[in-house]
Protein backbone atom coordinates (compact mmCIF):
# COMPACT_ATOMS: atom_id res chain seq x y z
CA UNK A 1 0.00 0.00 0.00
CA UNK A 2 1.54 3.18 -0.87
CA UNK A 3 1.93 5.61 1.85
CA UNK A 4 1.51 9.69 1.17
CA UNK A 5 4.57 11.79 2.64
CA UNK A 6 4.04 15.88 3.13
CA UNK A 7 7.41 18.16 3.45
CA UNK A 8 5.91 21.87 3.96
CA UNK A 9 8.68 24.55 3.48
CA UNK A 10 11.51 23.25 4.37
CA UNK A 11 15.91 22.98 4.06
CA UNK A 12 16.56 23.92 0.29
CA UNK A 13 17.82 20.46 -0.22
CA UNK A 14 14.31 18.80 -0.04
CA UNK A 15 14.87 18.27 -3.69
CA UNK A 16 17.87 15.72 -2.98
CA UNK A 17 15.73 14.24 -0.36
CA UNK A 18 13.04 13.78 -2.92
CA UNK A 19 15.58 12.15 -4.85
CA UNK A 20 16.89 9.99 -2.19
CA UNK A 21 13.98 8.62 -1.39
CA UNK A 22 12.73 7.43 -4.78
CA UNK A 23 16.20 5.61 -5.35
CA UNK A 24 15.55 3.51 -2.46
CA UNK A 25 12.06 3.16 -1.87
CA UNK A 26 10.04 0.06 -3.58
CA UNK A 27 7.81 0.72 -6.43
CA UNK A 28 5.07 2.47 -5.26
CA UNK A 29 5.83 2.59 -1.79
CA UNK A 30 6.07 5.93 -0.80
CA UNK A 31 3.94 8.89 -2.77
CA UNK A 32 5.18 12.37 -1.96
CA UNK A 33 4.10 15.84 -1.23
CA UNK A 34 5.94 19.17 -1.25
CA UNK A 35 4.66 22.60 -0.76
CA UNK A 36 6.65 25.94 -0.66
CA UNK A 37 4.58 29.34 -0.66
CA UNK A 38 7.23 29.68 -3.90
CA UNK A 39 5.46 28.00 -7.15
CA UNK A 40 8.62 27.45 -8.62
CA UNK A 41 10.40 25.70 -5.49
CA UNK A 42 12.36 23.28 -7.50
CA UNK A 43 11.13 20.73 -4.97
CA UNK A 44 7.63 20.90 -6.26
CA UNK A 45 8.44 19.97 -9.79
CA UNK A 46 9.93 16.60 -8.61
CA UNK A 47 7.45 15.92 -5.92
CA UNK A 48 4.02 13.40 -7.26
CA UNK A 49 1.71 16.33 -6.13
CA UNK A 50 2.21 19.70 -5.04
CA UNK A 51 0.78 22.86 -2.89
CA UNK A 52 1.79 26.14 -3.05
CA UNK A 53 1.19 27.70 0.35
CA UNK A 54 -0.45 30.85 1.34
CA UNK A 55 1.93 33.19 2.60
CA UNK A 56 1.28 36.15 4.59
CA UNK A 57 -0.41 34.17 7.04
CA UNK A 58 -0.52 33.60 11.13
CA UNK A 59 0.57 30.91 13.00
CA UNK A 60 -2.84 29.66 13.88
CA UNK A 61 -4.43 30.17 9.86
CA UNK A 62 -0.85 28.11 9.03
CA UNK A 63 -2.18 25.32 11.45
CA UNK A 64 -5.37 24.72 10.32
CA UNK A 65 -3.98 24.93 6.84
CA UNK A 66 -1.85 22.09 7.48
CA UNK A 67 -5.12 20.39 8.55
CA UNK A 68 -6.62 20.63 5.97
CA UNK A 69 -3.76 19.35 3.39
CA UNK A 70 -3.01 16.90 5.46
CA UNK A 71 -6.90 15.70 5.53
CA UNK A 72 -7.47 16.29 2.04
CA UNK A 73 -4.07 14.61 0.78
CA UNK A 74 -4.40 11.66 3.04
CA UNK A 75 -0.93 11.94 4.47
CA UNK A 76 0.67 9.24 6.94
CA UNK A 77 3.71 11.16 7.44
CA UNK A 78 3.78 14.53 7.62
CA UNK A 79 7.76 15.94 8.31
CA UNK A 80 7.46 19.60 9.17
CA UNK A 81 10.12 22.36 8.81
CA UNK A 82 8.46 25.32 8.44
CA UNK A 83 6.79 26.29 11.72
CA UNK A 84 7.57 22.63 13.38
CA UNK A 85 7.08 23.48 17.10
CA UNK A 86 3.04 24.33 16.60
CA UNK A 87 2.82 21.17 14.83
CA UNK A 88 4.35 19.06 17.02
CA UNK A 89 2.77 20.88 19.66
CA UNK A 90 -0.85 20.09 17.66
CA UNK A 91 0.46 16.47 17.49
CA UNK A 92 -2.59 15.12 18.38
CA UNK A 93 -5.31 16.70 15.72
CA UNK A 94 -2.81 15.39 13.33
CA UNK A 95 -2.74 11.93 14.73
CA UNK A 96 -6.71 11.77 14.96
CA UNK A 97 -7.31 12.20 10.92
CA UNK A 98 -4.21 9.51 10.55
CA UNK A 99 -1.10 11.62 10.15
CA UNK A 100 2.06 10.97 12.19
CA UNK A 101 4.11 13.84 12.59
CA UNK A 102 7.95 13.06 12.26
CA UNK A 103 9.93 15.28 13.88
CA UNK A 104 13.12 15.25 16.04
CA UNK A 105 11.45 16.16 19.55
CA UNK A 106 8.74 17.03 21.55
CA UNK A 107 8.00 20.88 21.33
CA UNK A 108 9.47 22.08 24.39
CA UNK A 109 12.60 20.00 23.30
CA UNK A 110 12.49 21.65 20.26
CA UNK A 111 12.41 25.50 21.68
CA UNK A 112 15.67 24.99 24.05
CA UNK A 113 17.38 22.97 21.37
CA UNK A 114 16.48 26.31 19.68
CA UNK A 115 19.14 28.51 22.01
CA UNK A 116 22.55 26.75 22.13
CA UNK A 117 23.56 28.01 25.73
CA UNK A 118 19.66 26.64 27.18
CA UNK A 119 20.94 23.79 25.26
CA UNK A 120 24.42 23.89 26.76
CA UNK A 121 23.57 24.11 30.41
CA UNK A 122 21.64 20.91 29.79
CA UNK A 123 24.47 18.96 28.75
CA UNK A 124 26.02 17.55 31.93
CA UNK A 125 30.07 16.73 31.78
CA UNK A 126 29.34 13.01 31.31
CA UNK A 127 27.19 13.42 28.40
CA UNK A 128 29.57 15.75 25.60
CA UNK A 129 32.71 18.12 26.27
CA UNK A 130 31.76 21.62 25.65
CA UNK A 131 33.90 24.64 24.80
CA UNK A 132 34.21 27.19 27.26
CA UNK A 133 31.41 29.65 26.94
CA UNK A 134 30.27 33.02 28.30
CA UNK A 135 27.02 34.16 28.05
CA UNK A 136 27.01 37.83 27.22
CA UNK A 137 24.29 41.22 26.87
CA UNK A 138 26.57 44.43 26.99
CA UNK A 139 30.12 45.34 25.76
CA UNK A 140 31.53 45.65 29.18
CA UNK A 141 29.99 41.66 29.61
CA UNK A 142 31.59 40.75 25.90
CA UNK A 143 35.27 42.73 27.42
CA UNK A 144 35.42 40.44 30.70
CA UNK A 145 34.29 37.49 28.86
CA UNK A 146 37.08 37.73 26.37
CA UNK A 147 39.58 38.47 29.15
CA UNK A 148 38.94 35.56 31.45
CA UNK A 149 38.98 33.45 27.92
CA UNK A 150 41.86 34.90 26.59
CA UNK A 151 43.82 34.10 28.93
CA UNK A 152 43.49 30.40 28.86
CA UNK A 153 43.10 30.34 24.80
CA UNK A 154 44.58 31.49 22.06
CA UNK A 155 41.79 32.39 19.89
CA UNK A 156 38.12 33.11 20.84
CA UNK A 157 35.11 33.26 18.67
CA UNK A 158 31.24 34.78 19.55
CA UNK A 159 27.94 33.21 17.80
CA UNK A 160 24.11 34.63 18.75
CA UNK A 161 22.66 32.30 21.12
CA UNK A 162 19.86 31.93 18.54
CA UNK A 163 20.98 31.10 15.17
CA UNK A 164 20.66 28.82 12.27
CA UNK A 165 23.18 27.98 9.32
CA UNK A 166 26.32 29.61 10.98
CA UNK A 167 24.91 33.39 10.95
CA UNK A 168 26.27 36.05 13.07
CA UNK A 169 29.54 33.17 13.65
CA UNK A 170 32.86 35.16 13.96
CA UNK A 171 36.70 34.28 14.87
CA UNK A 172 38.33 37.45 16.68
CA UNK A 173 41.60 38.69 15.51
CA UNK A 174 43.69 41.20 17.32
CA UNK A 175 45.59 42.41 14.50
CA UNK A 176 43.72 44.84 13.21
CA UNK A 177 43.56 44.94 9.09
CA UNK A 178 39.46 45.15 8.74
CA UNK A 179 39.75 46.47 5.61
CA UNK A 180 42.64 44.07 4.34
CA UNK A 181 39.50 41.45 5.34
CA UNK A 182 36.52 42.99 4.20
CA UNK A 183 38.54 43.47 0.30
CA UNK A 184 39.45 39.71 0.52
CA UNK A 185 35.75 38.86 1.46
CA UNK A 186 36.59 36.85 4.63
CA UNK A 187 32.99 36.31 5.81
CA UNK A 188 34.55 34.91 9.45
CA UNK A 189 36.81 37.21 10.82
CA UNK A 190 36.42 40.60 12.50
CA UNK A 191 38.66 42.68 14.76
CA UNK A 192 38.33 43.08 17.88
CA UNK A 193 37.55 46.66 18.60
CA UNK A 194 35.81 46.41 15.69
CA UNK A 195 33.44 44.39 17.09
CA UNK A 196 34.03 46.18 20.54
CA UNK A 197 32.67 49.02 18.21
CA UNK A 198 29.70 47.36 16.94
CA UNK A 199 28.20 46.10 20.37
CA UNK A 200 29.11 49.47 21.58
CA UNK A 201 25.94 50.69 19.48
CA UNK A 202 23.21 49.01 21.89
CA UNK A 203 23.27 49.53 25.27
CA UNK A 204 21.82 45.60 25.77
CA UNK A 205 21.95 43.36 22.51
CA UNK A 206 20.42 40.07 22.30
CA UNK A 207 22.56 36.70 24.10
CA UNK A 208 25.49 36.43 22.71
CA UNK A 209 28.13 33.34 23.23
CA UNK A 210 31.39 34.37 23.69
CA UNK A 211 33.56 30.85 23.18
CA UNK A 212 37.14 29.68 23.08
CA UNK A 213 38.10 28.10 19.11
CA UNK A 214 37.76 25.13 19.06
CA UNK A 215 40.95 24.30 16.67
CA UNK A 216 40.93 20.78 15.52
CA UNK A 217 38.99 18.86 12.57
CA UNK A 218 34.89 20.10 12.75
CA UNK A 219 32.56 16.85 12.10
CA UNK A 220 28.61 17.23 11.35
CA UNK A 221 26.85 13.77 11.68
CA UNK A 222 23.73 13.11 10.09
CA UNK A 223 21.65 10.82 12.87
CA UNK A 224 18.98 8.50 13.14
CA UNK A 225 16.79 7.89 15.88
CA UNK A 226 14.19 6.34 17.65
CA UNK A 227 12.67 6.90 21.01
CA UNK A 228 15.92 8.24 22.27
CA UNK A 229 17.96 5.09 20.72
CA UNK A 230 20.97 5.94 17.91
CA UNK A 231 19.79 3.87 15.04
CA UNK A 232 22.08 5.04 12.75
CA UNK A 233 24.64 7.89 12.06
CA UNK A 234 26.86 9.17 9.02
CA UNK A 235 29.94 11.23 10.18
CA UNK A 236 31.04 13.33 8.15
CA UNK A 237 34.42 15.19 8.72
CA UNK A 238 34.98 18.42 7.19
CA UNK A 239 38.30 19.25 5.45
CA UNK A 240 40.59 22.11 6.34
CA UNK A 241 39.74 23.96 3.72
CA UNK A 242 36.14 24.69 1.63
CA UNK A 243 37.73 23.43 -1.76
CA UNK A 244 38.32 19.85 -0.49
CA UNK A 245 35.86 16.97 0.13
CA UNK A 246 34.32 15.65 3.17
CA UNK A 247 35.33 12.29 4.51
CA UNK A 248 32.95 9.74 5.92
CA UNK A 249 34.81 7.77 8.81
CA UNK A 250 34.49 5.73 11.28
CA UNK A 251 34.84 7.51 14.71
CA UNK A 252 33.91 5.52 18.03
CA UNK A 253 34.25 8.27 20.58
CA UNK A 254 32.14 10.87 18.23
CA UNK A 255 29.51 8.16 18.18
CA UNK A 256 29.36 7.47 21.67
CA UNK A 257 29.19 11.24 21.98
CA UNK A 258 25.78 11.16 19.72
CA UNK A 259 24.39 7.69 21.24
CA UNK A 260 24.86 9.28 24.50
CA UNK A 261 23.48 12.98 23.62
CA UNK A 262 20.21 10.86 21.59
CA UNK A 263 19.46 9.52 24.40
CA UNK A 264 20.11 12.82 26.81
CA UNK A 265 17.51 14.56 24.92
CA UNK A 266 15.15 11.68 24.04
CA UNK A 267 15.37 12.43 20.22
CA UNK A 268 13.82 10.15 17.50
CA UNK A 269 13.89 10.56 13.35
CA UNK A 270 16.08 12.26 11.57
CA UNK A 271 18.55 15.05 13.08
CA UNK A 272 22.36 16.50 13.01
CA UNK A 273 24.75 17.28 15.54
CA UNK A 274 27.71 19.24 15.27
CA UNK A 275 31.39 18.64 16.80
CA UNK A 276 34.62 20.02 16.60
CA UNK A 277 37.57 18.88 18.54
CA UNK A 278 39.98 20.85 21.11
CA UNK A 279 43.29 18.52 22.33
CA UNK A 280 42.24 15.70 19.86
CA UNK A 281 38.45 15.30 21.48
CA UNK A 282 35.51 16.14 19.80
CA UNK A 283 33.60 18.98 21.95
CA UNK A 284 29.70 19.43 21.10
CA UNK A 285 29.10 22.64 18.96
CA UNK A 286 24.75 22.43 18.18
CA UNK A 287 21.97 20.33 17.53
CA UNK A 288 20.11 20.57 14.55
CA UNK A 289 16.58 18.77 15.05
CA UNK A 290 16.17 18.30 11.02
CA UNK A 291 17.97 17.42 8.57
CA UNK A 292 21.05 18.92 7.85
CA UNK A 293 21.94 20.88 4.24
CA UNK A 294 24.61 18.19 3.62
CA UNK A 295 22.23 14.92 3.53
CA UNK A 296 22.70 14.24 0.66
CA UNK A 297 26.57 13.53 0.62
CA UNK A 298 25.57 11.33 3.98
CA UNK A 299 23.33 9.21 1.73
CA UNK A 300 26.00 8.56 -0.21
CA UNK A 301 27.57 6.49 2.64
CA UNK A 302 24.60 3.49 1.41
CA UNK A 303 22.53 5.02 4.57
CA UNK A 304 19.33 6.40 3.01
CA UNK A 305 18.64 8.69 6.05
CA UNK A 306 14.64 10.36 4.95
CA UNK A 307 13.85 7.04 3.43
CA UNK A 308 14.59 4.88 6.95
CA UNK A 309 13.27 7.54 8.71
CA UNK A 310 10.00 7.21 7.22
CA UNK A 311 9.82 3.16 7.36
CA UNK A 312 11.08 3.58 11.31
CA UNK A 313 7.93 5.99 11.55
CA UNK A 314 5.32 3.39 9.46
CA UNK A 315 6.65 0.57 11.36
CA UNK A 316 7.88 -1.16 7.64
CA UNK A 317 11.33 -1.39 9.29
CA UNK A 318 13.12 -1.80 12.77
CA UNK A 319 16.40 -0.15 14.04
CA UNK A 320 17.93 -3.80 12.86
CA UNK A 321 16.98 -3.07 8.78
CA UNK A 322 19.13 0.06 8.58
CA UNK A 323 22.31 -1.20 6.82
CA UNK A 324 25.39 0.96 8.32
CA UNK A 325 27.48 3.50 6.47
CA UNK A 326 30.26 2.42 3.92
CA UNK A 327 33.43 4.29 5.21
CA UNK A 328 36.54 6.12 3.92
CA UNK A 329 34.54 7.40 0.75
CA UNK A 330 34.96 10.91 0.14
CA UNK A 331 31.70 13.39 -0.72
CA UNK A 332 31.19 16.91 -1.78
CA UNK A 333 28.08 18.48 -2.62
CA UNK A 334 28.07 19.98 -6.28
CA UNK A 335 26.01 22.68 -8.06
CA UNK A 336 23.26 21.78 -10.87
CA UNK A 337 20.82 23.11 -13.07
CA UNK A 338 17.06 22.16 -13.01
CA UNK A 339 14.69 22.88 -15.50
CA UNK A 340 11.49 24.34 -13.53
Amino acid sequence: MTATVWFNKNISSIYNVVEIIRAAQQPGEFRILCSHTQPDAPALKIANAAEVEPRAIGERAYLEYCLEIAKRHRVDVFVPGKMIREIVQARGRFEAIGTKILAAADAQTLKMLENKWVTNQRIPGEVAKLPETRLVNTLEEFDSAFGELRIRYPVICFKPAQSVFGLGFRILTENGGQLKRLLAGDPLKIELQEARRLFAEEARFRDLLVMQFLTGTERSVDCLGQNGELVQCVIRRKPDYSEAAQVIEDNAEVKEAVRRLTAHFGLTGMFNIQFRDYDGHPHFLEINPRMSGGIGMACLSGVAIPYWGLRLALGTATPGDVPSPQVGIRVKDVPRAVVL
